[in-house]
């Protein structure tokens, strides 16, 4: 973007002093013209002196045409924020936004927009941009590859997307399990290259956290992981970062945003870059917490003033997790028995990762089957496992509260579910040996 704007704003140099050098001739003619303009014309010369009259006429009419076309290029000239002092070095070599004449970032793209031209952001331009006044104290950074719809930040379970992975046993698919939306403050979220490869998603949303201290959904004001329940609303104040080439369906999709390309890869690195060129400090992130220990120490004390009533809790000691979990291991048990129906997953007894899986999902269930926490969305996982185990109310899985037991006890009777459902030959048939599989 920075060479964009550079480029198109010498164009504009170049015609500033263009104006500029025919509204100094305009002046100078006009100048030469005045004395014989200012001539008094007597009584004796209107009857014997027509020359003089004649030329001081022609002097006047010329003059008044120089002075038309100098107020024209005035006025030319003064679109133009250019002032004493500015040269073709300073432009090609601008240390702030302002020295390019623009105010704001939004101007920027404004002005490059109004002329036809698509703003593409590229890393470096946030060195351009100096110091702006900011939105807000903080931002929160979303990095996601699903473009944002209707003006709102899209979860899995919103897309509509399961979560499908491939096994030797079959491909699984899971339903989404998350209900919430994850943000991180003042930078994305940390990238660890073959752990956790956050520069590979295609959009990144950064919202003012400004437009968000209102939302009664903010369940946590963690600096590493701020977690929203439900979507969230992108406001006018909100940026959507796409690829290059992108820009008019994501604009499309979501009016309110404003929407900058980037011409790369790596949406982490670009996000990083960009909410420094929109006037926020860049803090790197650790697993935890901010990597500078005062900084995070700020961050909580702000957070606390206008967050009073929100934990800054992680997420893992959230109902909001429990929730997950058991619906991460509910569903990850119907997954597996919609594969057998389908035919996407072959039954084997001896599959020691069908086996795994089923231990892991029945995991998830017993952790936070009795968990102190209570919601309806709780509750309705808890009845979607009866329905799998085709039991008659809760207290037949609460008296179980050893895990080991209670895995061992549900895997065998899984199994052997998995087992009678793989024996039929048709869908139908796999689908009449489960009772309760119209929820499933």
């Amino acid at each position: 973007m920075l060479t964009m704007l550079k480029q198109e704003k010498i164009k504009d140099f170049e015609e500033y002093l263009e104006l500029s050098r025919k509204y100094n001739e305009l002046v100078e003619e006009m100048k030469k013209l005045e004395l014989i303009k200012d001539t008094k014309i007597s009584m004796f010369d209107k009857i014997f002196n027509k020359e003089k009259v004649k030329e001081v006429k022609d002097a006047t009419d010329k003059w008044n045409k120089l002075h038309d076309d100098a107020h024209e290029v005035y006025e030319k000239k003064q679109k133009y924020p250019f002032y004493d002092g500015y040269s073709i070095e300073r432009l090609e070599n601008p240390t702030t936004l302002l020295q390019l004449g623009f105010s704001s970032l939004e101007e920027a793209i404004r002005y490059l927009e109004e002329r036809g031209i698509k703003p593409v952001f590229e890393l470096g331009d946030e060195k351009l941009l100096g110091k702006i006044e900011k939105t807000g104290g903080h931002v929160l950074v979303h990095l996601t590859d699903y473009m944002p719809k209707n003006n709102k930040i899209l979860r899995m379970v919103d897309k509509g997307a399961k979560h499908t992975v491939e096994k030797s046993y079959g491909t699984l698919e899971v339903e989404p399990f998350r209900e919430t939306t994850h943000l991180c403050v003042d930078g994305a979220v940390q990238k660890i290259v073959g752990v956790s490869e956050w520069g590979e998603r295609k959009y990144a949303v950064i919202i003012p956290m400004d437009e968000v201290i209102d939302n009664k959904n903010v369940t946590s004001t963690k600096s590493v992981d701020f977690t929203i329940k439900g979507s969230v609303e992108i406001t006018d104040k909100c940026y959507i970062l796409c690829p290059e080439g992108e820009e008019e369906i994501v604009r499309a999709n979501n009016p309110n945003a404003q929407v900058v390309a980037y011409h790369g890869k790596d949406v982490w690195d670009f996000a990083n870059s960009f909410i420094q060129a929109i006037g926020y400090e860049y803090i790197p992130n650790g697993d935890l917490s901010f990597v500078n220990k005062e900084k995070q120490q700020h961050y909580e004390e702000y957070a606390s003033k206008v967050f009073p009533d929100v934990s800054s809790a992680a997420h893992t000691n959230t109902i909001e997790k429990v929730e997950e979990s058991l619906w991460q291991g509910v569903n990850t048990l119907k997954g597996l028995i919609n594969g057998v129906i389908n035919g996407n997953i072959k039954f084997d007894s001896n599959n020691q990762d069908l086996r795994n899986e089923v231990s892991g999902a029945l995991g998830l269930i017993v952790e936070n089957f009795n968990s102190i926490f209570n919601s309806e969305r709780l509750d309705k996982a808890k009845q979607e496992f009866i329905k799998i185990f085709n039991l008659n109310s809760i207290d037949e899985v609460m008296h179980i509260t050893n895990s080991e037991m209670f895995k061992a006890h549900y895997g065998n009777l899984f199994m052997q579910q998995l087992e009678r459902i793989s024996k039929f030959e048709n869908t139908e048939e796999k689908q009449e040996t489960i009772v309760g599989t119209r929820s499933i």
